[in-house]
């Protein structure tokens, strides 16, 4: 049976990620680099957003659990951001091991993934956290990239008021790229590279920021 994505501390990280944006937007020039570990407490994903929830915790359980990958742990691998662009229209990668390592611990990751990095990018009120992960040997399908997306994007999104309307497909760059919407205004973004690397991300401002970033994709 193709194994479907659940996996709540990355979609879960990236809407902890987001809570850190709406915070930076209303303060009109706090530092944009705080680090969303910094903001993770004990409480779990039905705290009030402004309470500082946890970054590992569980939305809900996988359905159907995924096979078990090999036996190798998941890792923080920072080569995986050679496919990011340096800079997008002009602003410039940071990457953020700090977040990378709250993903390990969670096994249903690591069932399905062998490793994983995530890296910002800001410019004024403009922020996007991109994931990208390496997926292990035959766990890419279809079903599966469609459960990947629907996860991410309901944890992302949760902090904005969740996802709203359909996703659109849409080519930028030399890829095709599944952009969705959070309530608040924030987009989201997935596109699968060869060597079955999945980008991910989220992007809250004014700008084209996310597009930037994708349109910048390299394999």
């Amino acid at each position: 049976m193709t194994p479907r994505w659940r996996s709540p501390a990355l979609g879960f990280q990236l809407g902890v990620s987001l809570i850190v944006v709406a915070g930076l937007v209303a303060a009109c020039g706090s530092n944009p680099t705080s680090n969303p570990a910094s903001t993770a407490s004990a409480s779990g994903p039905s705290s009030d957003p402004s309470s500082a929830p946890s970054a590992a915790a569980s939305p809900a359980a996988a359905s159907p659990t995924p096979t078990p990958g090999p036996t190798s742990a998941l890792a923080v691998d920072d080569r995986l951001l050679r496919v990011l662009p340096e800079s997008a229209n002009g602003v410039q990668i940071t990457p953020d091991p700090q977040s990378a390592a709250l993903l390990i611990a969670d096994p249903t990751l690591g069932r399905t993934t062998s490793g994983v990095a995530v890296a910002r990018y800001t410019k004024g009120d403009e922020i996007a956290v991109v994931s990208v992960v390496q997926l292990r040997s035959g766990i890419f399908s279809e079903g599966f990239f469609d459960g990947w997306r629907a996860d991410y994007d309901a944890s992302a999104c949760q902090p904005a008021g969740g996802a709203t309307g359909e996703e659109k497909v849409e080519t930028i760059g030399a890829n095709q790229v599944h952009v969705g919407t959070c309530a608040g205004g924030a987009s989201t973004y997935h596109a699968h590279l060869d060597g079955d690397v999945l980008v991910s991300a989220i992007s809250v401002g004014s700008g084209s920021l996310g597009h930037d970033v994708m349109r910048g994709l390299h394999p």
